[in-house]
């Protein structure tokens, strides 16, 4: 395990080694695909594991500090993914605005679904009378890969 996440050197380097195994055709690029699957999902349960992180924070603790420097890394102790729940807040202000954000939202959904069906030729609204044309679509294609 400990070869496994012995990464000395940068990441760049990491990745310019990967590409050029696949230049000079020691690499199938499908298995290198199909390995960066793998280690996304490894990653993701790794970053997901309540006791993994719990683990983290009690090691980075033992430094007492917020900013360490660590085997060339600065880790640095953030508060990250702050939500605020105003329901409690008794202003009527801010639930009126919550309350038109929401209505918002479906209209946008609404109008977005009618908008994402038009023929490529446009149409006229008939709520407004403007002659309307379907959004521009932008997509990549891509290697679904499901893991089994």
């Amino acid at each position: 395990m400990s070869e496994l996440l012995k990464f000395e050197k940068s990441a760049s380097f990491y990745v310019e080694q990967v590409l050029n195994s696949i230049r000079e055709g020691e690499q199938n690029p499908l298995d290198v695909h199909l390995s960066r699957v793998k280690m996304e999902k490894i990653l993701k349960g790794i970053n997901d594991n309540s006791d993994i992180q719990d683990a983290v924070m009690k090691e980075f603790e033992k430094y007492g500090e917020r900013t360490v420097e660590y085997k060339g890394a600065l880790l640095q102790q953030v508060e990250t993914g702050v939500k605020y729940d105003y329901s409690g807040c008794n202003d009527p202000v801010m639930d009126n605005y919550l309350k038109l954000q929401e209505e918002l939202k479906d209209k946008i959904k609404e109008r977005a679904k009618f908008l994402n069906n038009l023929p490529t030729s446009g149409v006229v609204d008939p709520e407004t009378g403007a002659f309307v044309y379907p959004p521009g679509k932008s997509s990549k294609t891509t290697i679904k890969t499901i893991i089994r």
